[in-house]
């Protein structure tokens, strides 16, 4: 009898880690943290508040989702890249692979792996958008090792091609399972605070910092916000400061608790530029930059991506869990509960 219900509470606790660690709708979240973001039905900008590009509202999402804290280090793009490496054996393809921070070392089968120097490993990967739908893909395909895990999925890669307008698919596929965020769903994860003007009154904060302030640009740990164009004076404890690590200002989140908006890496988007679909929307600042606190506005219109650029980062949007996988959290622990009353 003691060995059944030992047996029972083990199987218990297996089921509901089992549950926990699945995440979302029965996925895994493979390490990332995800934050919730709410208020569906929320409105879009209005000309006042995006000065700056009077003649477009943005931010207005109708559903909840989840979107990364923070954007993808090169520590997770390094794992992506040295499986797509197998399928690399041009130089060229392998530094498009590469983007910022990688080194691509060839093998003696013609394909490529590549390295980081440890110190650069919680750095933002820049890649370019292309690398990141494929990351998406990878995902989707739960991190699969064959070519197809990484050829379709959130985004068809047969429409990737260098041509004028560019042919990309920039609408994830119906039921990704994750996706590159679209300019609505970064601005309003950035940017939209659901209580601004009170319980429930909902409004634009114009800085990615849950303020209308700009940010303060200082060194880590003495009260400032970003580091803004700082990047390159020498910090007295860590020397040059160009290799900056992300969630190095914990305190400064948008209303939706994301972290590193301001000063590493822009993020890409799904939006192309309203005025020539050869560049994307990116939002937020890249560090170093003179005019990184104008980068950070809300609405600011003058700054997208070509596709192949790698001076971006990504953050990545995925679904919010399903009542599912939480009801049975609920019937493994009630049973788990009764079944030790049952038998003590």
């Amino acid at each position: 009898m003691r060995l059944l219900q030992a047996w029972m509470r083990g199987w218990a606790v297996f089921s509901v880690l089992a549950l926990w660690v699945a995440g979302a709708n029965g996925q895994p979240d493979y390490g990332i943290q995800f934050v919730t973001v709410g208020a569906p039905g929320n409105r879009g900008t209005l000309p006042e508040e995006t000065p700056d590009n009077p003649f477009q509202s943005i931010g207005a999402v109708n559903y909840e989702y989840r979107i990364a804290k923070t954007k993808l280090s090169n520590a997770e793009y390094l794992e992506f890249a040295n499986v797509y490496g197998r399928y690399v054996n041009t130089l060229e393809d392998a530094r498009d692979l590469s983007g910022n921070w990688l080194s691509p070392v060839p093998q003696s089968d013609g394909s490529y792996r590549f390295q980081v120097e440890d110190s650069r490993l919680n750095i933002g990967a820049g890649l370019s958008w292309e690398m990141a739908a494929r990351y998406c893909n990878w995902l989707c395909n739960d991190k699969g090792s064959d070519l197809a895990a990484f050829s379709n999925g959130a985004y068809d890669t047969s429409t990737f091609a260098h041509v004028f307008p560019p042919p990309h698919h920039l609408q994830h596929n119906p039921g990704a399972r994750f996706w590159i965020p679209s300019l609505d769903e970064m601005i309003k994860a950035a940017y939209y605070n659901p209580n601004k003007f009170g319980d429930g009154q909902g409004g634009y904060n114009y800085y990615p910092n849950s303020s209308d302030n700009r940010l303060v640009e200082g060194l880590p740990g003495t009260g400032a916000e970003s580091i803004g164009n700082l990047l390159w004076e020498n910090n007295p404890d860590a020397g040059p400061l160009r290799d900056f690590p992300l969630g190095q200002f914990p305190n400064t989140q948008s209303p939706w608790g994301l972290l590193d908006v301001s000063g590493t890496l822009p993020d890409w988007t799904a939006s192309s530029d309203q005025d020539s679909r050869a560049s994307l929307r990116v939002v937020g600042s890249i560090a170093g930059v003179a005019y990184w606190n104008s980068l950070d506005r809300l609405g600011w219109p003058g700054e997208a991506g070509p596709y192949g650029d790698y001076g971006y980062g990504l953050r990545i949007a995925t679904l919010v869990p399903s009542p599912a996988p939480m009801l049975a959290l609920v019937f493994v622990l009630v049973g788990a509960l009764r079944n030790r009353r049952r038998f003590s």
